[in-house]
């Protein structure tokens, strides 16, 4: 009789343990399904409103600052988010990137994520006019028992198309933040463009551009070439700086075709002939205006000049360097003149596309 109680005991015992070390081991558990199941989230998205194909390149990844879309992600629960993997879709255009994984991220913890999308030569060559697109974004984590989608809107922009700048308004502070795209100018410089290089070979004949000498004479031959064909000077309109659109950029073989231009078309002319022979250019922006400088090889200097006087059939090179000059001068001093380094923007991606 006694030998089965204390077996009863023994059983009872040992339930108990068992009992015991199994809600042991559920409380040490990193984490509940119900736990899981429920992660907090909050998911912004911000793309820009209006995607550049002149430099679609540069969105593709070679450049840190510059992306399609940027989506912040914040953990607002009170456990670990785990796993949380998010990738992005343009349909018709990209169906897919490279999904990134982010293993933990806390309570209370924010990670940002960035859109590089790649896309296909011809297709955005074939756009010339504004084109809505939709960026689809998904993302999933350990606990969702499905993923969640979510959109925004952005505008494909023709290839002529330049923005200044793709800061929201109220983030504009300084004349540098609404100049925040200056640098893709530079992708309009087209100085491999076969009539480019024809007609920058017909003009300088040949000069050696490797010396200060050189750079000037090729200068030289250059603007009083564009002077005396004659290229036109057009005025564009108030609206063409001081709105937040899209602005038109003429590729350098239209400015050929049209013998004609504004202050952005034939300083970008002047860098595309330049360059095809050798000589260093900058553009410059200033308020509500362009101008393009040369950069004296040997000396080091960097001259600026008035692109617009190949209008004007008395005005010199010398006229030319002068008001340049007199420009920067004034601009300079009131910190709203940017140098535009084209073979240093080059170099990070805002290369010629076609």
């Amino acid at each position: 009789m006694r030998g089965s109680r204390r077996v009863i005991v023994f059983v009872v015992c040992a339930l108990v343990f068992i009992g015991a070390l199994i809600g042991l081991v559920v409380s040490i558990s990193p984490a509940s399904d119900a736990a899981l199941a429920k992660p907090g989230l909050t998911v912004d998205i911000y793309a820009v409103p209006e995607f550049m194909t002149a430099v679609y390149k540069a969105y593709g990844g070679g450049d840190g600052d510059r992306w399609l879309a940027r989506t912040v992600i914040t953990n607002t629960g009170e456990t670990a988010v785990r796993d949380l993997r998010i990738q992005y879709r343009i349909s018709g255009y990209a169906e897919s990137t490279s999904a990134e994984e982010y293993p933990l991220i806390l309570p209370g913890q924010t990670v940002r994520d960035y859109c590089y999308p790649v896309f296909d030569r011809d297709q955005m060559a074939a756009i010339d006019s504004e084109t809505p697109a939709e960026l689809l974004v998904t993302y999933e984590c350990a606990g969702m028992s499905r993923s969640v989608a979510t959109t925004a809107r952005f505008d494909f922009l023709g290839h002529n198309e330049w923005v200044r700048t793709d800061l929201p308004a109220d983030e504009c502070l300084t004349f540098q933040d609404w100049h925040d795209n200056n640098e893709f100018l530079a992708a309009f410089v087209t100085h491999k463009d076969p009539g480019v290089q024809e007609l920058a070979k017909r003009l300088t004949g040949g000069i050696f551009t490797a010396t200060d000498d050189g750079a000037m004479e090729a200068l030289s031959r250059v603007y009083y070439g564009l002077r005396d064909t004659p290229f036109k000077y057009i005025t564009e309109p108030e609206s063409y700086w001081t709105e937040g659109y899209a602005q038109h950029v003429q590729f350098p073989r239209e400015t050929i075709t049209y013998q004609s231009g504004n202050c952005v078309d034939l300083s970008v002319l002047f860098a595309s002939l330049l360059e095809a022979v050798g000589v260093k250019t900058y553009l410059t922006l200033s308020t509500g205006h362009c101008q393009v400088s040369i950069e004296l090889p040997e000396e080091g200097s960097i001259i600026p000049v008035e692109a617009t006087m190949v209008d004007a059939s008395q005005k010199t090179l010398q006229d030319a360097f002068d008001v340049g000059y007199r420009w920067y001068e004034e601009q300079s001093a009131q910190g709203t003149y940017i140098y535009v380094d084209v073979e240093e923007a080059w170099a990070e991606g805002m290369v010629p596309t076609w």
